[in-house]
C-alpha cells in the first residue's frame, strides 16, 4: 500500500504548491477537456488491477466521480465554467477514482487569468483490490494516514455527522462517511481560505446525500 501513501503525500504537495492561487497550466481553449493522462491524478494512479469474483458478497454501492461530482455541477459551486474530466471506476491497489476540475479566476485587468486545477477524490472499499482489504487497508484507514502526514495542519470538524477535517492552510476538506472517503479541493476564491472551506464542505454535503440517496447494496459492475 505504499503507492496510496505516496499518492497521499504527494497529493497534499501539489494542493499546498496551490493553496495560494490557482496552478497555470497549459490548457487548450475553448472547451476541450484535458486528457486523463495529463492530469496529476492519473498519473499516480496503480496500475495493477485485481478482479472481483462474481460470487463476492455484494459490495456498498461504486460510484464514479463524475456521478457524485459532474463538471456542470462543480460550475455551480464555484461560479464560474468548468472543464472537467474523470477516472474510470476500476478495481485497484488504492481503491480511488477522481475527478479533475479546470476553470479560469480572471485577473482585473481581464487581460490574463489565473488557471485553477482543482479536484474530487473517491476512495471506495468496493474498489479497494482484495489483498489490500485483507491487510485493513481500506477508505477508514486511507483517511486516517492522510490525516496523520498533515498532523500539523489539520483542523477536525463533522460534516453531515460524519468524522471530517479540513486542512488549514489551503482549504481541503476530508470526509470519511461508511464505505467512502472523500476528499474535495475546489476554490471560489483564490486567497479567502475561510470562503474555499466552507465551500468544500458545502460541496462535501452534496456528495454525501448523493451516496446516502442512492441504492447502497448493488454489486460493483465489471
Amino acid at each position: 500500500m505504499r503507492r496510496l501513501i505516496i499518492f497521499m503525500i504527494l497529493l497534499a504537495i501539489f494542493s499546498l504548491t496551490t493553496a495560494c492561487g490557482g496552478a497555470t497550466v497549459d490548457v487548450q481553449r475553448p472547451g476541450a477537456s484535458p486528457a486523463p493522462s495529463t492530469t496529476p491524478i492519473s498519473l499516480l494512479l496503480p496500475a495493477e488491477k485485481e478482479t472481483v469474483s462474481p460470487e463476492a458478497t455484494p459490495a456498498p454501492r461504486v460510484f464514479s466521480a463524475e456521478e457524485l461530482l459532474s463538471g456542470e455541477e462543480a460550475a455551480s459551486f464555484v461560479g464560474k465554467p468548468v472543464e472537467a474530466s474523470f477516472d474510470p471506476v476500476e478495481v485497484s491497489e488504492s481503491g480511488m477514482t477522481s475527478g479533475t476540475y479546470i476553470y479560469d479566476f480572471p485577473k482585473a485587468d481581464g487581460a490574463y487569468a489565473n488557471t485553477m486545477v482543482a479536484m474530487m477524490c473517491l476512495v471506495q472499499n468496493s474498489m479497494i483490490s482484495p489483498s489490500e482489504l485483507e491487510k485493513g487497508h481500506d477508505a477508514k484507514w486511507a483517511f486516517e494516514e492522510f490525516r496523520t502526514i498533515l498532523s500539523d495542519k489539520i483542523v477536525d470538524c463533522t460534516i453531515r455527522g460524519a468524522e471530517a477535517f479540513y486542512v488549514a492552510d489551503n482549504s481541503d476538506v476530508h470526509v470519511i462517511f461508511g464505505d467512502y472517503y472523500i476528499l474535495v479541493a475546489l476554490r471560489k476564491d483564490e486567497y479567502d481560505l475561510e470562503t474555499n472551506i466552507a465551500l468544500n464542505k458545502e460541496v462535501a454535503e452534496f456528495i454525501i446525500d448523493k451516496i446516502s440517496s442512492a441504492d447502497v447494496s448493488l454489486v460493483p459492475a465489471g
